[in-house]
């Protein structure tokens, strides 16, 4: 049976299509992606914070490290990082200038859409920074995802699968896992942590491509605090500068990439591990903080899986604060479902939309929810400013969608990582 007969009944995309327009363009651009050393992390869950986690012991070991993540919280730019900081704003248009040049020379009356550029930007970012390995967090798939395309990643990685995106990758689990597994390189391990009938479906794309299938072994939390948590895995225990139940597994995987890419010839001491794990920055995640202007938690749990990480996280690490919500998720979320759990540990739940023309109704949220007791504030600032004031001392979970949480920072005037420029860019210049 061929590679794609072993997918159960979803309707195909036009994946392959896509993919061939993206290698069509990186030709024209010189093929930045080519010959680059990288690590290529897919799953439904964690991507990021993988990717956060690797970076950040790769740098602690001495590479130079390019990365590339989304979505954003406060600009386009800050998906690309490498060395250190993100490109600024005239960096990042005269990045999407060319690859728009090369796009109308390659494709014509074709487009690659946003993500698409932008990745391209991103392998070319990274050429001219001269990077020693790349980390790529696949979009909501894999296997027909723009970072998809042809180089040999030392490493990939497939960190979990749930249940999202189904209207797009689906309709089963075992769908969505055919996707992110579309990842393995021969040759190469494929990290997971994905269990059941997903592992399953992992497994057998993994023999069919000669990949060699690794089930990372589970971490183990230990002490926790309301800043940082300590955490078994790989012989040892680690302090990891990451609050979050879900941050557990996602550090035993950045753990056990760093032994794989020992045996690649890296040099990661376990002192860059350490010191990677102690210094990481997520913003957004179970980014937990206090100022002048409340006491607030982000967190941006944006699928049913994430929501109940997020509950099993306030347990661990703020068992006994009372939550006032700010909640406000996209369209194609059950927002339904994943705001009716957290209503349930909230003392005051706001309703509001992100900052997106996707964004869910807030009004026709508070229908489907029922008879509960839920303000709804459409516009996102002044549902902010509502939770201020009713908050008397509780803390602040803002949470559903990170385009919510950015805004959120901004408002609060927060620091965004090094070389981020704090402002949106329009991207559909060219179609």
């Amino acid at each position: 049976m061929a590679a794609w007969e072993t997918r159960s009944s979803a309707p195909t995309p036009d994946g392959p299509e896509k993919l061939a327009r993206m290698e069509a363009v990186l030709a024209r651009l010189g093929d930045p992606h080519r010959g680059v050393r990288a690590i290529h992390v897919a799953g439904t869950n964690g991507k990021g914070s993988v990717c956060a986690l690797l970076s950040s012991i790769l740098t602690e070991a001495g590479l130079a490290i390019g990365r590339y993540t989304s979505p954003h919280l406060a600009s386009w730019t800050e998906r690309i990082w490498a060395n250190g900081a993100s490109p600024g704003t005239d960096t990042f248009d005269k990045l999407l200038a060319e690859v728009r040049r090369a796009e109308k020379q390659a494709l014509g009356d074709a487009t690659l859409g946003e993500f698409a550029r932008v990745t391209a930007a991103a392998f070319l970012y990274f050429k001219h920074s001269a990077v020693d390995l790349a980390i790529l967090e696949a979009g909501r798939g894999g296997r027909f995802d723009a970072t998809n395309v042809a180089f040999a990643p030392l490493l990939s990685i497939v960190t979990n699968v749930a249940d999202d995106h189904l209207d797009v990758l689906g309709p089963s689990l075992a769908d969505v896992a055919w996707h992110k597994a579309g990842i393995a390189r021969a040759g190469r391990p494929l990290l997971t942590q994905a269990t059941g009938e997903p592992y399953e479906v992992l497994a057998r794309v993994a023999a069919e491509r000669g990949a060699q299938l690794v089930s990372v072994a589970p971490a183990m939390a230990l002490a926790a605090d309301a800043h940082s948590q300590s955490i078994a895995c790989a012989g040892r225990t680690w302090n990891v500068n990451l609050l979050g139940t879900y941050q557990v597994q996602n550090t035993a995987m950045a753990v056990a990439a760093a032994s794989f890419l020992r045996q690649d010839g890296l040099c990661v001491p376990d002192a860059a591990i350490e010191c990677g794990l102690e210094r990481v920055s997520w913003p957004g995640r179970m980014e937990v903080f206090e100022s002048s202007s409340g006491r607030w938690l982000f967190d941006g749990a944006h699928n049913p899986a994430g929501v109940a990480e997020l509950l099993s996280s306030l347990e661990r690490h703020l068992p006994d604060e009372e939550i006032v919500l700010v909640f406000g998720a996209m369209r194609d979320k059950p927002a339904t479902r994943m705001a009716g759990r957290l209503a349930e540990r909230a003392k005051v739940v706001i309703l509001t939309a992100p900052p997106s023309p996707n964004a869910f109704d807030p009004v026709q949220l508070a229908r489907d929810l029922g008879p509960r007791a839920v303000q709804v504030i459409p516009d996102p600032t002044e549902a902010l400013v509502a939770a201020r004031q009713l908050a008397a001392g509780r803390r602040i979970l803002v949470s559903g969608s990170l385009y919510l949480i950015g805004l959120a920072r901004r408002w609060l005037e927060l620091s965004y990582p090094a070389g981020t420029a704090g402002d949106k860019l329009v991207l559909n210049k060219a179609g």
